[in-house]
């Protein structure tokens, strides 16, 4: 479960709620249990009970408790899942609390412009402690993708682009729904007048709820100034409000009268200087657009600028947003174009968001660990005692619950552990220890892949020269280089191989007890010996941490069953594959992984029998070298889940290109390691 509290219950947060309660189902690991206002504020109890979101408002005013921010945010703070803050206010103080709050461990979500378009510093300090920018960590995350366009995936594309190494050459766009509208009626290529003169369009579109109750608010080109901001630091670029080149095009003398009122009575004596700007354009065939510019050689800015028919922004309709992002890869242009306001827009991004965030905290919830269970609670019955052990508490009561309204019957236990760390695997060793006599079957199925993002260019080029290698491998995955976790080992090797390897040395004893305990490891098609350098053994200096790891999983599975078979401890090692599985392994767009997947499903009935698409098709090899008889298998192969056109799965054994040199090289390092930590672990002082 993710526990949101939401700041700010106007126009965007009330829609957000309406939008949380009608999706509950599909949205339940979302619980919103504080709600505030500037009049009042809601806590829901110390269990953090969801609040009822039928009656939210009377609830809310009912509540007497006047709003105390410091009050809300402690006791988000207090929650043993993860939480998130979602401001809906645009309030620069507010704003100016995001570091604070991300330093207690808690996610934002906002459509708030000023954290992200005020003081360059306070950015750069939200980006350094927010894990989905620095890449430190896990948690805590901001997301503020409706600052920019509500809903339109505009952010989210742009850090794609960076993420993935290609260079923004410009990004111009229509940023603003009001003065979309307000130039798309009033600048046309049309033969004839305009609709009106361009005070009865702002006079329209102000009674229309189009515009601020200030016109002026818009017209001053602020908003417009923000977003680019936002969208030029997202891009690398250190704008700044202050001295970005801004076009206001409300008249000299009207920007200091005193009223709305004033402003709107006197803005007909100037209609005549924007017709002569509007014939102007239109003697040039072209039409008047309010646009903002990002310029990395330095021309941003935000201007009144005149666009030729055939040009996407001259045919925009009504109140539409429209951004062309202009990169290295994509010359001719990236457009992302619709609504870019309005209540449920902007509340569809602010949800957009809370789902990246709960699927980082929680994952998928269906990987092949999942897939490993449901097999073998079908195949041993009520004999088994299944253990899960995973690192999230709520992902792990969650996957329970759904194995036990399959499966009844099962005996399930859960231990919590963090793969990626020696001291949380050793305690989770002992735990284990204490509490079970013998293990038969221990699935080292944990894994991670980091991204940056996609090579988009490299995609394209597989596209026609590899198709299917597209489709099976990550090569189009970016990933990063250098990473190390909090014991000074890479970070994918930690998680994918050495935590993996000090449990199977931990629990040797136990899977001994068992007469035929077996160890089995979840490689990948992915595994290249050519990723995997002996020098460079946890990868920390690949560009394929992830297929480094994974070659290293399977000669360290051949390596230590040859030790095991020497010593004749009745325990056996073996290595497999589950083919290609549409998890959520990278943390990749959403809209990629959903494209990826109908990928997946068009391959396989064209033959490609890799693609076991699902987590159960995929935990097919795992649980064959699991059951099956000692005398039938052989540790020198992988064995990997395969599907036919139509679904049905086999296991098929491959051959590995097995190098006994340097596997004994990487069992020894691996050794030397897992004893050099268990010595300082045990000579710690406790705390």
């Amino acid at each position: 479960m993710v526990n949101v509290g939401i700041v700010g219950c106007g126009f965007v947060g009330s829609e957000l709620i309406a939008q949380l309660h009608a999706t509950r189902s599909s949205a339940k690991r979302l619980k919103v249990v504080a709600i505030a206002n500037i009049d009042t504020m809601n806590l829901s109890d110390t269990d953090y009970t969801p609040l009822h979101l039928t009656n939210w408002e009377s609830d809310l005013n009912n509540s007497g408790v006047k709003p105390d921010l410091d009050v809300f945010i402690k006791y988000m703070a207090s929650s043993k899942e993860h939480a998130v803050i979602v401001d809906c206010t645009a309030s620069q103080a507010i704003a100016n609390m995001y570091p604070s709050w991300l330093k207690q461990n808690l996610s934002i979500v906002t459509p708030n412009k000023k954290a992200f378009s005020g003081p360059l510093s306070l950015f750069k300090e939200i980006h350094l402690l927010s894990a989905n920018y620095s890449g430190n960590g896990r948690t805590p995350m901001t997301y503020h993708e409706s600052t920019v366009g509500a809903g339109l995936p505009v952010l989210s594309t742009l850090v794609d682009f960076v993420k993935t190494g290609d260079e923004i050459i410009s990004i111009e766009g229509i940023f603003s729904g009001t003065l979309s509208y307000l130039f798309n009626n009033y600048s046309t290529t049309a033969a004839g007048p305009s609709k009106g003169t361009f005070s009865e369009i702002v006079k329209v579109a102000k009674d229309l709820g189009y515009t601020e109750p200030d016109p002026r608010d818009d017209l001053n080109g602020m908003d417009v100034a923000r977003k680019v901001t936002i969208c030029g630091r997202l891009a690398g670029l250190d704008l700044d409000l202050s001295t970005l080149n801004v076009e206001n095009i409300v008249p000299e003398s009207l920007r200091t009268v005193a009223t709305a009122d004033e402003f709107m009575t006197k803005l007909p004596s100037f209609d005549d200087h924007f017709a002569k700007l509007n014939e102007e354009a239109k003697a040039e065939g072209k039409v008047l657009r309010y646009v903002g510019v990002v310029d990395p050689k330095g021309n941003s800015g935000v201007k009144l600028m005149k666009y030729p028919a055939t040009h996407p922004f001259a045919g925009l309709q009504g109140s539409d947003n429209i951004i062309k992002f202009t990169t290295k890869y994509f010359p001719n242009g990236v457009i992302v174009q619709g609504a870019g306001a309005g209540g449920p827009p902007t509340a569809y991004g602010i949800f957009s968001d809370l789902l990246k965030i709960q699927e980082r905290v929680e994952g998928a919830n269906g990987g092949v660990g999942y897939g490993i269970c449901q097999h073998l609670l079908e195949t041993e019955g009520e004999s088994l005692t299944l253990v899960m052990a995973c690192r999230n508490a709520s992902r792990a009561a969650n996957a329970k619950e759904r194995l036990l309204l399959e499966f009844p019957f099962a005996n399930i236990d859960i231990e919590l552990v963090d793969v990626g760390s020696v001291q949380s695997v050793m305690s989770f060793s002992s735990a284990i220890t204490n509490k079970y006599p013998h293990i038969n079957y221990l699935f080292c199925n944990a894994g991670i892949l980091t991204t940056l993002g996609i090579n988009w260019k490299l995609i394209f080029y597989l596209l026609f020269t590899d198709p299917i290698g597209l489709i099976e491998r990550s090569d189009a995955t970016i990933q990063p280089v250098g990473e190390m976790n909090e014991d000074g080992m890479g970070k994918v090797f930690a998680c994918n191989v050495f935590g993996h390897y000090i449990m199977t040395r931990e629990l040797e004893t136990l899977l001994a007890n068992s007469g035929d305990g077996r160890v089995i490891w979840t490689s990948s098609i992915t595994a290249d010996s050519n990723s995997f350098n002996i020098d460079d053994w946890q990868g920390i200096q690949s560009r394929e941490p992830y297929e480094s790891s994974k070659w290293a999983c399977d000669i360290l599975s051949i390596a230590l069953c040859e030790r095991f078979v020497k010593e004749e401890s009745h325990i056996s090692s073996f290595t497999t594959s589950p083919g290609v599985v549409a998890t959520e392994i990278g943390n990749l767009p959403r809209w990629v992984i959903n494209a990826r997947t109908l990928a997946h499903y068009l391959f396989r009935v064209l033959g490609v029998a890799s693609q076991t698409i699902t987590s159960y098709n995929g935990a097919a090899a795992d649980v064959y070298a699991a059951l099956q008889p000692l005398n039938k298998m052989n540790f020198l192969c992988r064995y990997g889940s395969l599907c036919s056109r139509w679904g049905a799965t086999y296991v098929r054994a491959s051959p590995i290109s097995y190098d006994r040199g340097t596997a004994e090289q990487l069992i020894e390092k691996c050794e030397l390691a897992y004893q050099a930590f268990k010595s300082n672990l045990s000579t710690a002082p406790a705390n």
